[in-house]
């Protein structure tokens, strides 16, 4: 009340000074109350009173002010939620089973996906979460934000019921990720009981879910910024001298979210063998090809490097190692039909697969160099192994071949 009693006294004595100014625009303290009085009469007026709690979920600006200063003249306490709320806070605050948030363009498989899970609740089997996602974004595409209470029974459900019992659903909410009229992805809300969605809580969650999309194009943004300067314009693939840098700001990113991170280096044959066969425009051609290939089919995440002349570096965001290798047999398919001049056969590679230490108390600088001589020394036994050979190799340097 002390900030009601503020304001009131401002208005009685300064009613023309300036209390808010904001994009472009001023009120004064006369203004400010009078609209602060409204307010709180609206909000009296849905039933609440005095020792209620107000969720308030808004960005830094005058309307903020005024419902925080509205909830004080009723002695109702202001919660306000964070705009920038991840999945993991998501879950936490709302108390689901489980939260799950993909990034994908409708047609094609996902390119991000993010999972909290409750306490006592295992994580989901990645085959299971990635064919739910593009039901449940097909769908809240078609009919708007999706309310489940009881998801067992729901005739819509019916053709992935499999995976709802799987994962332990008893109820949902599903909402579109969406920048403008682009459909960017689903966001999915889980509880393992029966429960009803209140349409408040739809109404704040689809707005943290508008903030999720902008906070993903800021980023978009950023990392484009930063890549102009350092990619290939005719492969699409980063430069070498960016490896250290980029490889180091993912590795510090992995560690203060708590995620995996994987190196895979791709050699499409010894460099000095090749450039005395085909000749360096004939492997500049080919390798520009390849890239291509990747920077069209790789995440919004990953980051594709031309490490050498004829090998490519991928280093592959919130990826574990079993993920890398399945990342891989996806690339070999895609790479079937590039071939060498005169060559009818598939242009064959080694790769090398190194799966980084991101934990604590390892210092960002020691995971880089640790992992990078392991992903070197993968592919080195790989290429001994022979063609077509992988060999993904634990910190512990004990080396696996995958055919």
């Amino acid at each position: 009340m002390i900030y009601v009693h503020s304001l009131g006294r401002a208005a009685r004595y300064f009613p023309e000074r300036t209390a808010l100014a904001a994009n472009g625009t001023r009120s004064t303290f006369r203004e400010l109350h009078d609209r602060v009085r409204r307010i709180a009469a609206t909000l009296r007026k849905h039933g609440f009173k005095g020792g209620d709690r107000l969720a308030i979920l808004l960005p830094n600006e005058p309307d903020y002010i005024e419902l925080v200063y509205a909830c004080a003249w009723l002695g109702v306490t202001a919660v306000p939620l964070n705009t920038r709320l991840a999945v993991k806070e998501i879950g936490g605050q709302w108390k689901l089973s489980r939260c799950i948030a993909a990034m994908r363009k409708p047609g094609l498989a996902p390119s991000s996906i993010k999972e909290h899970c409750g306490e006592g609740v295992r994580a989901g089997e990645p085959s299971i979460v990635a064919k739910l996602i593009p039901f449940f974004q097909d769908l809240v595409i078609k009919r708007g934000p999706l309310t489940v209470p009881d998801a067992a029974n729901a005739p819509e459900l019916q053709p992935i019921q499999e995976g709802i019992k799987a994962l332990n659903i008893g109820s949902l909410l599903a909402l579109p990720l969406t920048d403008g009229t682009q459909q960017m992805g689903v966001i999915i809300l889980a509880h393992n009981a029966s429960r009803t969605w209140p349409a408040n809580d739809v109404v704040v969650l689809k707005t943290i879910s508008d903030q999720v999309v902008l906070a993903l194009n800021n980023a978009g943004l950023r990392r484009l910024v930063k890549n102009l300067s350092v990619t290939d314009e005719h492969s699409g693939l980063l430069k070498r001298a960016s490896y250290l840098d980029l490889l180091m700001g993912e590795t510090q990113r992995s560690l203060q979210q708590s995620v995996p991170l994987t190196v895979l280096l791709m050699q499409f044959g010894k460099a000095g063998a090749m450039l005395r066969e085909f000749g360096e425009q004939a492997i500049d051609a080919t390798m520009q090809q390849i890239g291509q290939i990747f920077s069209a089919n790789v995440r919004q995440n990953d980051l594709a490097f031309r490490y050498e002349a004829t090998t490519i570096a991928l280093v592959l965001g919130e990826t574990g190692e079993a993920e890398a290798v399945l990342a891989l047999e996806k690339l070999r398919k895609l790479l079937a039909d590039v071939k060498m001049p005169g060559k009818e056969e598939p242009l064959p590679f080694n790769a090398g697969i190194a799966e980084a230490v991101v934990r604590q108390p390892f210092e960002a600088v020691d995971i880089v160099t640790e992992v990078i001589n392991r992903a070197e020394h993968a592919l080195e036994s790989a290429v001994g192994q022979g063609a077509g050979k992988a060999v993904h190799q634990t910190a512990a340097f004990a080396s696996a071949a995958v055919a």
